[in-house]
């Protein structure tokens, strides 16, 4: 977390399709801190943070805070309306969130990450700024901070201990796969077909894979975001050999319905040990039931681990965007 000591004014915000709250301006908030923090509802990070942004809501809105969330779009799906709110609903966020499709605050902010919180005092300026994951308590001591600058004779609590168990003392962090981007704007395929713009491939992998490199098999239309299934699939399926503890992937189906995404760990159904919270156990095969455009968790290891992941789809219309991996565990 950097702390300014130089007068920083924060731009006004530029949003659309508030949740929760009015419309609110930066303006309309002089005399109160603010604490935005810019996120998405597919990002890992970000949701690894908004259990304290939550938490600081509970503690402290009384007292002077208010949180903005301001959810700038990773994806494409991600601009409408009805699926921040479903997600927003869905995990519990409370406090003002507005919608940044246009990138417009997160350009006026100079913003270039996701999770990023910027905390802003009663006169308007930016004391401290943080991108990431991490430095909970230091933000919460800040916040204490300028909240008895304006009423010194508040009685705040401690620092909250960290709320999720990888957060904790005693947690190993390894270096995991990095994340993997599926379309043709951002990602790249080990086939040797690559991924062409807007164009059907039928894929064949190699028998010699590269370690964190996806490959494909198949019929899939490479999408500037996302690979998505096409011609009738059969069996088209995604290959990769990670390191991980955890192991998540965006995706959803362009009509909506549920379809089921078979998830297979070494070319078998995934050990109960292994799964995810979105895995289930159908007819003896380990799937993910996907019916909305979100991040869904695979598998969640006891360990830092090496596998082989292989999803495999049987019906037209899924859309994947992203793999991610998490790689650290308790």
């Amino acid at each position: 977390m950097q702390v300014l000591t130089e007068k920083l004014r924060a731009p006004e915000l530029t949003v659309e399709n508030w949740l929760n709250s009015p419309p609110l301006t930066l303006a309309k908030l002089r005399g109160r801190v603010s604490l935005i923090d810019f996120w998405d509802y597919t990002c890992i990070n970000c949701l690894h943070t908004l259990p304290y942004l939550q938490e600081w809501h509970r503690r402290y809105e009384q007292a002077g805070l208010t949180i903005l969330g301001l959810h700038a779009p990773e994806f494409d799906f991600a601009h409408a309306p009805e699926r921040v709110a479903n997600a927003v609903k869905k995990i519990g966020i409370t406090y003002p969130v507005a919608q940044d499709n246009a990138f417009k605050t997160w350009d006026a902010f100079a913003n270039r990450a996701w999770p990023a919180k910027y905390l802003i005092d009663q006169n308007g300026y930016i004391r401290a700024f943080h991108h990431g994951e991490g430095t909970y308590a230091e933000m919460e001591k800040q916040i204490q901070s300028l909240l008895l600058d304006i009423h010194p004779q508040l009685n705040l609590p401690e620092p909250m201990p960290p709320i999720r168990s990888i957060d904790q003392p005693g947690t190993a962090c390894y270096r995991p796969t990095p994340e993997l981007y599926l379309g043709y704007g951002r990602g790249e395929f080990g086939n040797r077909q690559g991924n062409p713009p807007d164009q059907a491939i039928q894929y064949t992998a190699p028998k010699e894979r590269l370690h964190h490199t996806v490959y494909l098999e198949g019929a899939w239309l490479n999408r500037k975001d996302c690979i998505e299934t096409v011609s009738d699939a059969q069996n088209a399926s995604l290959l990769v050999e990670y390191q991980a503890g955890q192991v998540n992937c965006v995706m959803g189906p362009v009509d909506e319905n549920s379809m089921l995404v078979q998830v297979l760990l070494d070319g078998k159904p995934v050990p109960e040990k292994d799964w995810g919270t979105d895995m289930a156990l159908i007819d003896g095969n380990t799937v993910i039931p996907v019916d909305c455009y979100r991040m869904f968790q695979l598998l969640a290891h006891p360990d830092f681990e090496r596998h082989q992941l292989t999803l495999r789809v049987t019906q037209n219309g899924l859309r994947a965007y992203a793999l991610t991996f998490v790689g650290c565990v308790v």
